[in-house]
């Protein structure tokens, strides 16, 4: 057995790394529940979709005010603290939504509280994960942090409605609060942080200073813009397919919403772990381009079978082979990508870095989001897929043309 197939084995076998990703489970399974729980509030109380849409945001509105100073403060301070301490946080923020079930704008502003928190969660992770795990397993282990971002949205959503029912609004709140604590115990035993210099010693010019640093770092190296361009753009594609896909289901399929998860979270799912299974090997004689030039091809027609599905004998088996299609493609395209941008970027900027990223992704999804129920409701959601499909053929055209300077690298390099 070669050496690319113990990645898996190894990386398991790391208990610091097992620690961060229990963290991020327990995280990113209760953020997903309690955006299903919101929103169920929300609209039970208004019967307004525009209602709806504030709460996505009052989720983005943190990204904007702390977003750039978030990264600074990771770079500064023990990644260590922080994890446990937002984990700790949230969980108190969560059980405060018991006592606000009934008003509206104080759900809003549980939302709000809690991403505030997550503005300081995510770099810190991403920052993290190159101090504990060795550079040759960084793309498997940022291909299990994928697996459980793209379950946790699809399966969250699940959770939350079988929560709601079995257990109620009650326990459903208290469910999630547990498992944000869970969470911090998790990151509570990894090793201690390298003591950072003048840390406590930051005031706002210097959180700005180094805002500036980070900016300045993403525009002047498009070795690094680019990749993280990419990434945003699919989070943004999973955030919208996300939305898209109760109406979907329905709709389209002609299924109950309880039959999404078999039907199309399980073989997504399935397809992400066996694309990110092989990532480690093919990383090795293939450039990161080339994998993500096949990622956003199988994308693109993954979303274009998608569009043609209603008419379509046997929909429901091509449906769940579709599924497992864009599971393996989202992979394709978001673990080389992460690879490359942890390994060119310099460890000290790794805060920073992230922290505009993620401040980026949320600002980039606000209108997405929010757009695209609109156009999908107006144009129908087989039409609006199809369109889905032909933005992932001109980013395929794009990277083709435009990519040999910026993604020509093999992955692990």
């Amino acid at each position: 057995m070669t050496d690319d197939r113990h990645h898996f084995k190894a990386l398991l076998k790391n208990t610091n790394f097992i620690k961060l990703w229990l963290s991020q489970m327990f995280s990113q399974f209760t953020i997903n529940i309690m955006n299903f729980y919101v929103l169920t509030r929300v609209f039970a109380l208004t019967e307004s979709s525009l209602a709806v849409s504030f709460m996505w945001l009052a989720g983005a509105i943190p990204a904007l005010l702390l977003g750039p100073f978030a990264g600074s403060i990771v770079d500064n301070f023990s990644r260590r603290t922080i994890l446990i301490v937002t984990n700790i946080l949230q969980a108190g923020v969560i059980f405060c939504a018991l006592f606000v079930s009934e008003k509206v704008f104080l759900l809003y502003a549980v939302v709000f509280f809690y991403w505030l928190l997550d503005q300081f969660y995510f770099p810190s992770q991403q920052a993290s994960t190159p101090r504990l795990v060795p550079a040759e397993y960084l793309t498997a282990a940022n291909g299990l942090f994928l697996l459980t971002q793209q379950a946790s949205v699809f399966v969250g959503f699940g959770l939350g409605g079988i929560l709601l029912t079995i257990f109620g609004p009650v326990g459903t709140v208290l469910i999630a609060s547990a498992n944000l604590l869970l969470a911090a115990a998790s990151v509570y035993y990894l090793p201690r942080d390298p003591d950072r210099p003048g840390a406590k010693d930051k005031d706002f010019l210097k959180f700005w200073h180094d805002f500036q640093v980070g900016y300045d770092y993403l525009r002047q190296h498009r070795r690094i813009l680019l990749p993280i361009l990419l990434l945003i753009g699919s989070q943004v594609l999973i955030s919208v397919i996300a939305v898209l896909l109760p109406g979907y289901v329905r709709s389209v399929l002609g299924l109950d919403l309880k039959h999404a998860s078999i039907t199309l979270i399980v073989p997504g799912a399935l397809g992400a772990f066996a694309a990110t299974y092989l990532l480690p090997r093919l990383s090795k004689t293939h450039r990161t381009k080339s994998l993500v030039q096949v990622g956003l091809i199988l994308a693109a027609t993954g979303l274009l079978i998608m569009s043609l599905l209603r008419l379509a004998p046997a929909k429901i088996y091509i449906a769940v082979a579709t599924a497992s299609l864009l599971g393996g493609a989202v992979a394709s395209i978001t673990v080389p990508i992460q690879s490359l941008v942890q390994s060119q970027t310099p460890k000290h900027l790794h805060g920073r870095v992230y922290g505009q990223m993620n401040f980026l992704l949320i600002l980039a999804t606000i209108l997405p989001m929010i757009v695209s129920a609109t156009i999908a409701d107006i144009l129908g959601i087989s039409r609006f897929m199809g369109i889905l499909g032909l933005i992932l053929l001109s980013a395929y055209l794009f990277i083709r043309h435009r990519g040999d300077n910026v993604l020509a690298n093999r992955s692990w390099l």
